[in-house]
């Protein structure tokens, strides 16, 4: 039976981050299983859109670190990603959306995030075709933006498979054996693979 410290399962954008993240910290032998081919389900279908601030308070260090990630990953593999740093604005026109954004906000400057509450002038300059007219309170992030998601996985996986990760497509999950609440093995193709 062949043998891997950690075993990912998934090759869209969040395995290939994860493999690529465990291999800079030297913590043994990583394998990603993906039953299809490579970032090609919900990875390669998504918006590419990196909005550090979210609804989603457990997303903000996520997405901090991937706009934080790109140079590096750049320079490793000697590809841009092409990371298209446009900001974004975030509206509120409800009193529940008004307290959602400020904690937005107030979460963002708590994780480094820039963010700065926009005035009705700033908010026409930079959103020109935005009617004004209902919006109580309106945000500015100006590091966040967008960029292929495919490509960003790809990069992952390029970085990793240099720091020795092993990536195996065709390759799905039928089974996670357990013992004593552990995972210690998972199976693909009736075989096992310890972990």
């Amino acid at each position: 039976m062949e043998f891997f410290d950690h075993v990912i399962v998934g090759g869209g954008v969040i395995g290939a981050s994860i493999a690529y993240h465990l291999s800079l910290t030297g913590s043994g032998s990583i394998l990603v299983l993906e039953r299809n081919t490579f970032a090609t389900a919900s990875s390669s279908k998504a918006a590419g859109l990196v909005l550090q601030a979210s609804t989603k308070y457990s997303n903000f260090p996520l997405a901090k670190k991937t706009v934080e990630i790109i140079p590096f990953l750049e320079e490793e593999t000697g590809e841009p990603l092409e990371y298209h740093k446009v900001g974004s604005v975030r509206l509120a026109a409800s009193h529940d959306r008004l307290s959602e954004l400020n904690t937005m906000v107030e979460i963002a400057e708590k994780h480094g995030i820039p963010a700065k509450f926009l005035k009705c002038c700033e908010m026409q300059k930079l959103v020109p075709w935005l009617r004004t007219t209902n919006i109580k309170k309106a945000a500015f992030f100006p590091t966040d933006g967008y960029l292929d998601p495919y490509r960003l996985t790809w990069q992952y996986i390029k970085a990793a498979k240099k720091n020795g990760v092993t990536f195996r497509p065709a390759s799905d999950v039928t089974d996670v054996l357990v013992e004593k609440n552990n995972v210690n093995a998972v199976v693909v193709h009736n075989e096992k693979i310890g972990c």
